[in-house]
């Protein structure tokens, strides 16, 4: 068979060969006795391919599965799903010993290890590892298995090559997930200035306003009540024109809430507790995910776990009390029903106390803080484009 990529840099030309990972490969090479200190990789260590946590472990308290003593350049590569999610490219210089768990199988390339690492996450490496692996609960490839995978090699100068380009485009996935994360960061921090009234907005004079009021929530709100969900065995009741949210979507979507995974009919709406939550009102989970918030932009009916509010515009704004209520997020577990599974109920939630600022500094902090959300949105964005420019290149550039 002829193997040629469909993207290629100019200087290379001629057919790739079909080799099994083992072949190019040290697969769980022997390894020297543990060190008396070292940094351990467990499976929880790693996320997106990068090295989130760092556990210091002393020999004599290492846990059995700690055995892959690294060296620079290795592959881990997690051997239970997800398969893609967990691997590890080690190129870390500094002094520390660092050891893996043996949910990772080490890989040692004898050419260029970023190229075979990139390789092992082409959709074809791993839907082989897929068909290959073993078990219901926790389905698993052993080494030996993951040996026999084959993978199209090219010369060691087109693989640096490759691997060159792809390290240049982690390298801004990376810078951007970072810039991201340092403004969710920023975002949190400054939220728990503005709530706790340690930092202050002016007016356009430069003068204090008003000092904030302490409403119960039941005083803010024009109407509230929970939705219902329509009997899931009817078939009638769903598959309408109206939008049906449930807390997967509002974790999903964040702020906005721009479409649903289901809709009901006008049958489902009449038959169950659902009601029709008008555009532009606020939306918070009093089940799962207890305090979670989010604002509609169009009309929507919900399930029993979520409580619908339309707010009296007169006194508050949404957007505040959106943020209000998401910065309130860390302590309502206070209020949770004891012996329930973390739920709230609608006369908890009338009675929260909310504390509510003149309307014009509500708008200064909703606009600031809207200002940070577009800001990370946009880096968001960025990161999935990126991400998805990836893919494409992995598809391509390995044939």
């Amino acid at each position: 068979m002829n193997f040629k990529p469909q993207l290629r840099f100019p200087e290379f030309s001629g057919e790739w060969e079909e080799k099994k990972l083992g072949e190019v490969s040290f697969l769980n090479p022997k390894s020297d006795s543990l060190p008396d200190k070292f940094i351990y990789i467990d499976l929880d260590s790693v996320e997106s391919g990068l090295l989130k946590k760092k556990k210091v472990i002393f020999k004599n308290d290492a846990p059995s599965r700690a055995q892959r003593v690294l060296e620079n350049f290795d592959i881990l590569y997690q051997t239970v799903r997800p398969y893609q999610k967990n691997n590890y490219f080690f190129s870390l210089k500094d002094s520390e010993k660092y050891v893996a768990s043996t949910g990772y199988a080490q890989i040692r390339a004898k050419d260029d290890s970023k190229f075979l690492y990139y390789a092992m996450h082409t959709e074809r490496f791993v839907n082989e590892v897929l068909a290959n692996c073993t078990g219901t609960s926790y389905p698993a490839i052993n080494s030996k298995d993951l040996g026999k995978i084959k993978l199209r090699i090219t010369s060691v100068m087109e693989q640096e090559k490759i691997a060159s380009f792809l390290s240049k485009v982690d390298s801004k996935i990376d810078l951007l997930e970072k810039k991201q994360e340092l403004w969710e960061t920023y975002k949190k921090g400054i939220m728990k200035q503005i709530f706790s009234q340690k930092l202050r907005f002016k007016d356009e004079n430069g003068e204090d306003y008003p000092d904030w009021e302490e409403k119960k929530f039941e005083t803010i709100i024009n109407y509230g009540k929970a939705g219902g969900t329509p009997t899931s065995t009817n078939k009638n009741y769903y598959g309408g024109q109206i939008p049906f949210l449930s807390i997967s979507d509002m974790t999903s979507q964040g702020k906005y809430i721009k479409s649903t995974e289901k809709l009901i009919t006008k049958a489902g709406l009449n038959n169950s507790s659902a009601w029709i939550v008008p555009e532009n009102s606020l939306l918070y989970s009093i089940y799962a995910s207890v305090g979670s918030v989010a604002i509609n932009k169009s009309d929507i009916s919900t399930s029993q776990a979520i409580f619908g509010i339309i707010l009296d515009e007169n006194i508050v704004e949404i957007e505040y009390i959106y943020y209000y209520l998401l910065d309130y997020k860390k302590y309502i577990h206070k209020f949770i029903e004891t012996g329930t599974q973390g739920n709230l109920n609608a006369k908890t939630v009338r009675n929260l106390v909310i504390k509510v600022p003149s309307q014009n500094e509500q708008t200064k902090i909703s606009n600031y803080l809207s200002f940070i959300d577009i800001k990370i949105e946009q880096l968001s964005k960025e990161v999935k484009i990126n991400k998805k420019f990836k893919k494409g290149l992995l598809q391509q550039m390995f044939c």
